[in-house]
């Protein structure tokens, strides 16, 4: 019986159909982001103060300066640095021919040299350095390839490693390139010779934190702090202002309208108008302060009243519970957390790492995406064989860097006993609170008190600190 075949002549009819039928796909694009780019600067950020230039330098003073800020970046950085990252084979299948199980394990060994062996810098800090992503809204790391050749490399096979992996400053970025509605790349300017550099995307590794709208800029983690923060900074700069003077009110000055009179060229007159305005700007307590004015001008202190001055105190406090609850870290504050259960508080704590952990991811899956395949590539290896940097779970928060916040947050406040941490502890957290050793006490005060550590000899740090720790016993 003959079987029924198709023919040469039918099958390459076929293909030319499918092939006719792929070309008639409409493969143009019609529509565009939304995002408003003017000058190669994206504007998405509704806040004025987020919006230029302002943003990045905004972000670094909230960081620098503000408690609830710096200490949950720390945090962070901290929680990261205790995260174990390692190469991971690619998976295939178990029916696949033992060359190709080889391959993938050549693979995961040879990039596994080139981040964790081959490096000019260690690797974590590739990972702080993609971590700026949340703090900015985006992080720009420029890898820089070399030869392993034996004299700039730790091995002499001849492969394509990696030199470092560079970090571009956020604020040096200038502008964004776009080339038919595509970003293209990044124009950065050298702080120390002002020339601009075009650097093409395809050489960057772009990390963003939850940028919408294809917004190259993210969104910064401190977006929903920078509103509180401002009214935060004004407040305590008018209660400095107050303690600065010692009273409440105003200053009220009379005297000729003359000198009053603005546009005026009479010297005396500008000499008068000078004297008020420098009494109206420096009027303080202090030693040998006080005012000097002709008889014909006349000085009073308008007092605001008792019940019309605001608590400053109140309202500073008030916009660190908004930071920090926009932080997702509002358990920091032991004055909201009076009488909070244990159960409250541990979700609050995984929230938290849950955060730490979507950072991480993004960092990871730039590098799988991005990184790992180029430098497959440039080795002339299977790209469908490339293996991916995975990291291990992060565990909520222990107990010493609990501490650890609390000591940057109240200002250098540690229990000096273990006894008086866990009432401490207990008054925070309820009855359920872990109890904490003197071991882990007595650490805290050595990270307190030791501010310098030698690199030559690591145990006269901790000598070092032993002796303040007795000499405050004493």
């Amino acid at each position: 019986m003959k079987k029924n075949r198709t023919s040469y002549k039918e099958k390459l009819n076929i293909n030319t159909e499918v092939k006719n039928e792929v070309r008639k796909v409409n493969t143009k694009e019609y529509g565009v982001s939304g995002l408003s780019v003017m000058m190669g600067k994206p504007k998405e950020d509704i806040l004025k103060i987020l919006q230029g230039p302002k943003r990045i330098s905004l972000i670094e003073e909230m960081v620098k300066f503000d408690p609830t800020v710096g200490a949950s970046d720390s945090l962070i950085s901290s929680i990261a640095s205790g995260v174990k990252f390692s190469i991971k084979a690619k998976a295939v299948p178990e029916d696949s021919t033992a060359k190709i199980k080889k391959q993938a394990q050549k693979q995961k060994e040879l990039i596994n040299s080139i981040f964790f062996e081959d490096l000019n810098h260690p690797f974590q800090n590739i990972i702080q350095n993609g971590l700026t992503a949340p703090r900015y809204g985006f992080a720009l790391l420029e890898p820089v390839f070399k030869i392993r050749d034996g004299i700039n490399s730790k091995f002499d096979d001849g492969m394509i490693g990696l030199k470092k992996v560079a970090p571009r400053y956020q604020g040096s970025i200038k502008e964004w390139l776009y080339e038919n509605k595509d970003l293209s790349g990044v124009r950065q300017q050298d702080p120390n010779t002002f020339e601009y550099i075009d650097i093409p995307l395809d050489k960057l590794l772009h990390i963003k934190y939850r940028g919408i709208n294809d917004s190259p800029i993210g969104q910064t983690l401190y977006f929903n702090c920078a509103k509180a923060y401002s009214y935060k900074k004004y407040a305590e700069e008018m209660e400095m202002i107050r303690a600065e003077r010692g009273f409440d009110g105003f200053i009220k000055i009379t005297g000729p309208s003359k000198y009053f009179a603005t546009g005026s060229k009479d010297p005396s007159v500008l000499s008068m108008q000078k004297c008020i305005s420098d009494t109206l700007q420096n009027a303080r307590n202090g030693s040998n302060v006080g005012v000097a004015f002709p008889n014909f001008m006349n000085l009073e202190i308008l007092s605001a009243g008792n019940g019309n001055a605001p608590d400053m105190d109140v309202m500073i406090n008030r916009y660190d519970k908004d930071i920090a609850r926009a932080l997702l870290a509002d358990f920091f504050l032991t004055q909201q957390k009076s009488g909070s259960s244990a159960g409250f508080t541990s979700s609050k704590i995984k929230t938290f790492t849950n955060l730490v952990k979507e950072m991480l991811d993004e960092i990871c899956r730039v590098i799988n995406h991005k990184l790992i395949p180029d430098l497959i590539s440039k080795n002339l290896m299977d790209i469908t064989l490339c293996p991916e940097l995975v990291h291990t779970e992060i565990s909520d928060l222990d107990l010493t860097n609990m501490m650890l916040f609390f000591q940057s947050f109240q200002k250098g406040f540690i229990p000096p006993s273990a006894e008086l941490a866990n009432v401490f502890l207990k008054k925070v957290f309820g009855e359920d609170a872990p109890n904490v050793t003197q071991e882990q006490v007595n650490d805290m005060i050595l990270r307190q008190n030791v501010t310098t550590v030698s690199n030559d000899d690591g145990d006269l740090a901790r000598k070092e600190a032993e002796t303040v720790t007795k000499d405050g016993e004493n």
